[in-house]
């Protein structure tokens, strides 16, 4: 699969899908969605996921206006202020499109995610935790980088990033204008229900403790606090508790040691969980923490 993934065709409706699918009301007005659609289009053109990947011969303005041609994006407004919307109807079959590609855009989003519990932060931090959760986000994804690719990866997205002026750095620092934040916030919706997965898992683990939990049951009470979670948050993704994706990363978690089984099939842990859990913590923005702090209590 990971193979697959590696030569991915990005075609415009799945461009539209990210852009839109994360931001709020899975609506933007037209500038603000022409700006993401640059945004994405500079990332595959100048720090590509894969060098197989591809992607159409259109500009942020022609994407739009397929878009509308293809009846899968609307148009409201009063002629000063225009918003550009999905429907309802239509964002179950907008998900496919960008499950297609979320992919090739999980490192930029990570990096955004970074910047939500976070000011500045250094080159090396936002690598650091990457490779942390990069485990669990390959087995999601199928995606194909080794570790040894993954600080060159995030370099040349860090680079790409500050030069469509994202962020900036200053004296070994990392930041992010206050002009930029919006964007920056939408730009981590690739990546942000995974790593609220991701925190919600190690964090029941813990909070039920060792040998409480058989990795059946882990799954079901993952699933089962994620649905609370959505309806707290006010999203509907039931892709977000779905248990097949909660037990691919125990799965995950198991092969890498970091959990595993006693003789009565409970599930144990080391220090190692505990590393976890403060190092995703920290990619989290305060109210996600809080948010899942609460539900887990």
């Amino acid at each position: 699969m990971s193979g697959i993934n590696e030569a991915t065709h990005v075609n415009a409706i799945g461009l539209l899908a990210m852009a839109l699918l994360n931001a709020e009301s899975q609506a933007m007005d037209e500038p603000a969605l022409k700006r993401q659609l640059e945004i994405y289009l500079s990332l595959l053109q100048e720090a590509p996921y894969s060098k197989d990947v591809t992607r159409v011969d259109l500009d942020a303005a022609q994407i739009i206006a397929y878009g509308e041609d293809f009846g899968l994006l609307k148009r409201r407004g009063n002629g000063q202020v225009t918003t550009l919307f999905i429907e309802d109807s239509d964002a179950i079959l907008m998900t496919y499109f960008r499950n297609n590609i979320v992919h090739l855009f999980v490192l930029p989003s990570f990096i955004a995610c970074c910047f939500l519990g976070n000011e500045s932060l250094t080159k090396k931090q936002a690598v650091h935790w990457f490779k942390l959760v990069y485990p669990f986000l390959k087995s999601e994804l199928s995606m194909y980088w080794n570790n040894r690719q993954l600080t060159s990866a995030a370099n040349k997205v860090i680079e790409c990033m500050m030069s469509k002026s994202l962020m900036q750095e200053s004296n070994g620092l990392l930041t992010v204008d206050s002009h930029q934040q919006q964007l920056m916030k939408e730009l981590s919706g690739g990546v942000l229900l995974s790593m609220e997965r991701f925190y919600l898992t190690v964090l029941i683990l813990k909070r039920k403790g060792e040998g409480a939990l058989s990795r059946f049951e882990l799954e079901k009470v993952c699933g089962t606090t994620a649905e609370k979670l959505s309806e707290l948050n006010g999203f509907n993704s039931p892709e977000f508790f779905d248990k097949t994706s909660f037990k691919g990363f125990i799965e995950m978690l198991y092969t890498q040691g970091v959990i595993w089984a006693n003789d009565k099939g409970k599930l144990t842990y080391g220090a190692v969980l505990e590393s976890i859990i403060d190092d995703a913590g920290l990619v989290l923005s305060q109210q996600v923490r809080k948010n899942v702090d609460q539900i887990v209590d």
